[in-house]
């Protein structure tokens, strides 16, 4: 019993993605307005600059 269920949590990894390059796999990280990011800088400015790079990144690889 113990060995079927180890099977069917692994079954999933290793499956293949049609698109699987970083541009098929990861969207833009948008904001709803102005006043997130003003809260963001107050509250976490590291989480802010991580989404900045983020989209920074998508937007130099993607060539959006």
């Amino acid at each position: 019993m113990m060995g079927s269920l180890l099977i069917a949590l692994v079954s999933g990894c290793g499956a293949k993605i049609s698109g699987d390059t970083y541009c098929d796999l990861s969207e833009p990280i948008y904001f709803g307005n102005d006043g997130i990011v003003d809260d963001l800088v107050k509250s976490d400015p590291k989480l802010l600059r991580q989404i900045v790079e983020h989209n920074e990144t998508r937007k130099a690889i993607c060539s959006e």
